[in-house]
């Protein structure tokens, strides 16, 4: 279940907030497009515990079996068919035994693709997965505002000074904001489930 709780600051802010911290002159970051790179692996590593989902439709035509998944896409929730039945995940794109109502996911390098077994039918299917935050930009620094629950916005600060310490041959204090970084994962999960229990 998603969180829909995002963050109040923007990136402008959380540099902000980041160069205000003791650990920050260590670091070597020294440009907007550094932080910006590193709030960017920050949200890919915390993709989970922010738990954003998303849902589309996949038009299967009859005979085509392989389609492309979005490019936020990080992984599958459900699928279910125009019944509203699942479609259960197959463990081999080719299985060695017939796999029906099944379908595989497989990552051609670029992106993901999904590929279904032949489902005889022409109809639409429901995609439910669990998406990465939108990619944040230097050219919108000012206004964009990472999608993390404001809970979060300090742990995002602590992923990116801990990997600019370490960058910097730093390992003592980047281990130090680390732990302060997992401290903030931990915040970031027990509000989602907060969340999710309805507390």
């Amino acid at each position: 279940m998603e969180v829909n709780i995002i963050g109040r600051r923007t990136i402008a802010e959380l540099i902000a907030s980041g160069q205000n911290t003791n650990s920050y002159n260590n670091t070597a970051i020294d440009s907007i497009s550094l932080w910006v790179d590193a709030f960017n692996a920050g949200l890919k590593d915390l993709v989970e515990d922010i738990g954003l989902t998303a849902q589309i439709a996949i038009n299967y035509v009859n005979g085509t079996t392989t389609y492309d998944l979005p490019d936020d896409y990080f992984e599958v929730m459900q699928i279910v068919d125009s019944g509203q039945y699942p479609i259960w995940k197959r463990q081999h794109e080719i299985e060695p035994f017939p796999c029906f109502n099944s379908y595989f996911v497989k990552d051609i390098g670029t992106n993901y693709q999904i590929v279904f077994d032949d489902r005889n039918a022409t109809e639409t299917l429901t995609l439910s997965y669990m998406r990465y935050p939108a990619l944040l930009t230097v050219a919108a620094y000012l206004t964009q505002k990472p999608e993390i629950p404001t809970i979060g916005e300090d742990a995002l600060i602590d992923y990116a000074i801990s990997r600019a310490l370490r960058n910097n041959n730093q390992l003592g204090q980047s281990v130090t904001i680390n732990q302060e970084y997992e401290r903030g994962r931990k915040k970031i999960r027990d509000a989602k489930y907060r969340a999710i229990a309805g507390w």
